[in-house]
């Protein structure tokens, strides 16, 4: 997987990558020149904190969608600083995190420098453009919009299939990050200010708490489309 694209259209010394600050709970932007909010320059570093994540974006050059990258600091003590480096995926300066493996297009890990195995993990894809979402030009940000604004959107109801196709991708990358475990039934309602509200979640299984929490931050930070009404939805991921 290679995603790069020109300077073209970037505003300033802005990359066009993009820190989603929701899911990204701890990390701290350091020596960035882009004044876009949450865009990066490259040469910005970013404090990965023992334990956290941190998820990024940029567009596809091919307009199909975006690409996204979750990245993990598995240490138990040690801050990583992560430099961006490159328009072109994994986006940051290898030498930065570890010591790691050849980047295989999807996945990427690294040692420590002290010996410790996998201790920053980072898992790649890309997402399709959602119906209410709007593919986004190069050096641009996403612009979301209701499918209730669709022409015939709102004839239709809510649009809770492309939901779930839009989040399963995103929980597939967290369950790529943390191995594979049983499905877990998610439940939640979603406003009609579009935020998801009352999570919860069951399962028969023992889960991982990353997984857990990665899954719970995907689904509270989606930007859902408006409904008129509350809506509940539940998905099994």
């Amino acid at each position: 997987m290679i995603a790069s694209w020109g300077s073209h259209g970037l505003a300033g010394p802005c990359s066009g990558i993009r820190l989603e600050s929701d899911k990204s709970q701890g990390v701290v932007v350091l020596a960035d020149l882009c004044t876009e909010a949450d865009e990066l320059s490259l040469g910005a570093v970013l404090q990965v904190p023992p334990g956290s994540r941190v998820w990024l974006k940029a567009p596809d050059s091919g307009q199909q969608g975006y690409y996204q990258m979750v990245c993990q600091n598995r240490q138990t003590s040690t801050v990583i600083k992560m430099r961006l480096q490159s328009p072109r995926l994994p986006w940051i300066d290898l030498q930065s995190v570890g010591i790691c493996r050849p980047w295989n297009g999807k996945r990427l890990m690294c040692d420590s420098r002290q010996g410790e195995k996998n201790a920053f993990v980072c898992v790649a894809s890309l997402i399709e453009v959602p119906l209410w979402e709007e593919a986004p030009a190069l050096g641009t940000s996403l612009v979301l919009r209701s499918p209730l604004e669709q022409s015939g959107a709102g004839e239709e109801g809510y649009p809770e299939k492309k939901i779930f196709s839009a989040l399963q991708t995103e929980a597939r990358m967290c369950r790529e990050l943390y191995g594979p475990s049983e499905p877990m039934v998610w439940q939640w309602t979603v406003s009609p200010e579009g935020r998801a509200r009352e999570i919860a979640t069951a399962s028969s299984h023992p889960q991982s708490s990353g997984l857990t929490a990665c899954v719970h931050d995907v689904i509270q930070s989606f930007r859902y489309p408006k409904p008129q009404q509350p809506v509940f939805l539940s998905l099994t991921f």
